[in-house]
């Protein structure tokens, strides 16, 4: 206990660990007159909040490079979103966000046998997780406005936490169909809220995120997001971490 304390009050005082609000500056294309510019950055159409989510619009053995341009406390960088089939033997996704030859985020996904996506490890704001059972990421389908809650254990180190067991719950609410614009041009997309709530000990870690998973025929993923990471030990705030992505190039597929 008192080495995980030494290592957060280090981080707090070096690092800061507290992140101001972010916004993006990359759509370069003017957005309709009835669209909404979020406090991100991001430009959004109108909000079909009755259509249903199906997690049929998400690619599932997709193998390829993508632009993105990504933005948090530092500024905005160009990142690469490398995505690989990660098993031959089971739909499973590898997902990388690389800017400057470092790795950012990485995210182990699989495909559940009902049809949901799960991540089954992470790595995001230098705190690596594994998950079991893996966490809901998208479920098979979501009606607008009804959250689905399911618990989950996980283990996490990272930032002055130990490798200790904890548990947690993932919540994710579709929030209806929703363009977002994008440099690559506007994209059909739906918009869902995605929280990871977890406690290690007495470090309390969330992750939210709201996400546009492209919904046309293109199946380019997520194409937008906004993310809050935050963790808190005793109740004092160690990392308050906002990032916005968005896509700025689809790529081409790659081995």
């Amino acid at each position: 206990m008192r080495a995980l304390l030494i290592a957060l009050v280090a981080c707090y005082a070096v690092s800061g660990c507290v992140h101001a609000p972010v916004r993006i500056e990359a759509p370069a294309a003017a957005a309709p007159p009835d669209w909404e510019d979020r406090p991100s950055g991001i430009a959004v159409g109108p909000l079909d909040a009755a259509q249903p989510f199906s997690a049929a619009w998400f690619p599932r053995d997709a193998a390829r490079i993508d632009a993105f341009e990504r933005a948090d406390a530092s500024g905005t960088t160009l990142a690469e979103r490398r995505i690989t089939p990660a098993s031959p033997d089971r739909a499973t996704l590898e997902i990388k966000d690389i800017a400057s030859g470092e790795t950012l985020v990485q995210t182990h996904l699989v495909l559940a046998e009902d049809g949901s996506w799960r991540i089954e490890r992470s790595r995001a704001s230098g705190i690596e997780s594994t998950f079991d059972p893996p966490a809901l990421f998208l479920p098979a389908a979501a009606t607008p406005g009804e959250p689905i809650a399911e618990p989950f254990e996980v283990r996490s180190s990272g930032r002055g936490i130990p490798n200790n067991p904890g548990a947690g719950t993932a919540t994710v609410t579709a929030v209806g169909a929703q363009s977002v614009q994008t440099p690559a041009g506007p994209i059909d997309a739906y918009a869902l809220d995605i929280e990871l709530r977890f406690a290690i000990g007495p470090a309390k870690m969330r992750f939210d995120q709201r996400v546009w998973v492209d919904a046309g025929p293109t199946r380019l993923g997520v194409v937008a997001s906004e993310q809050h990471d935050t963790v808190r030990v005793f109740g004092i705030t160690f990392l308050n971490a906002r990032t916005v992505s968005v896509l700025s190039e689809p790529g081409a597929a790659h081995d």
